[in-house]
């Protein structure tokens, strides 16, 4: 149970951040990343993959600092994969382009996030 409420406490942070980082960059570049969005710069749509792998390498911290196991960073990235509200916030509003590097940074933010909850304790996380 503890490795399920791990799970869903990262997703809801990566869901979270992700959805105030679009509405803040909505804000600030009077557009989003939506489909023709013709007033999107390089640099904003940086912006916000940069900001999407921020929040993934937080929500992963989080679950694996509330249980740090295997399981909890599976569960993490597939329910980001398949769930997360931010990505399907993205997945429906962006382009294709950037809907494909968005998935393919799930994996190695959540690997880097756990790196980074279970750094200084070596053996935190048993990967055999």
């Amino acid at each position: 149970m503890r490795t399920a409420y791990a799970v869903v406490a990262g997703l809801a942070v990566t869901g979270l951040m992700i959805l105030c980082g679009d509405w803040i960059v909505g804000r600030l570049t009077d557009t989003t990343v939506v489909p023709g969005y013709p007033g999107a710069s390089r640099q904003t749509v940086i912006l916000t993959l940069l900001w999407t792998s921020l929040s993934l390498i937080v929500g992963a911290v989080l679950a694996v600092r509330i249980k740090p196991t295997r399981e909890t960073v599976a569960g993490f990235v597939v329910g980001e994969l398949f769930f997360g509200a931010g990505l399907l916030h993205q997945f429906w509003h962006a382009q294709t382009w950037f809907n494909f590097l968005a998935l393919l940074i799930v994996i190695p933010a959540a690997l880097l996030g756990t790196w980074l909850a279970s750094h200084g304790k070596p053996g935190a996380i048993s990967w055999g």
